[in-house]
């Protein structure tokens, strides 16, 4: 019988109502006891996909991540600096200035703290100048100076229309979303 174990970690004072996310998940391999001490094997994941995986997946989307170096698109042509005029109690909604964007341009995409060097939050969603965070950007001030990076859906268009960067879609964007086995065709 496997034992499961979950680290969590939290974001905030409130243990309860802040962000809580999965840090680590595994499992307990073996178990030795000793007089003094309890040693336990864990494992993660990961070690049940032993097999290689694909580089290319067959899937509609872009199997590139954006600004990768497979991808080709460089971040520093599109990352954008905004001042921040609201945030919410939880810290996860962030109102900027300036000239709302697009909407959904950043959903999806990055947003960090002024010379914060690779610490960047997810944006989730983007409508207007209002961001909604995957976690709160830890003492972020009204006034304070944010970068923000786009987001992609990895469609072609957005790979056209956006990014000029069509030669580096790796999308397959005639396969079908639905099974037709299951679907019908």
């Amino acid at each position: 019988q496997r034992i499961s174990v979950t680290i969590i970690r939290g974001f905030g004072r409130d243990y309860i109502n802040d962000y809580r996310n999965p840090w680590w998940v595994g499992s307990v391999r073996d178990i030795s006891v000793g007089v003094n001490a309890v040693k336990c094997t864990l494992e993660t994941v990961e070690t049940f996909f032993q097999s290689p995986f694909p580089h290319l997946l067959h899937q509609a989307g872009c199997n590139n991540v954006l600004f990768d170096p497979t991808c080709g698109v460089d971040p520093a042509a599109f990352l954008v600096t905004k001042t921040v005029t609201g945030i919410s109690a939880a810290g996860r909604i962030i109102v900027t200035s300036g000239v709302a964007p697009t909407n959904d341009t950043y959903t999806f995409g990055k947003m960090r703290r002024q010379g914060e060097g690779i610490v960047w939050r997810e944006v989730m969603q983007q409508a207007g100048t209002q961001y909604v965070l995957q976690v709160p950007v830890l003492g972020l001030a009204l006034g304070d100076v944010v970068e923000l990076l786009p987001g992609c859906d990895h469609k072609p268009e957005t790979c056209v229309n956006t990014y000029a960067n069509k030669a580096n879609h790796v999308g397959m964007s005639y396969v079908p979303q639905t099974n037709p086995l299951i679907g019908g065709f």
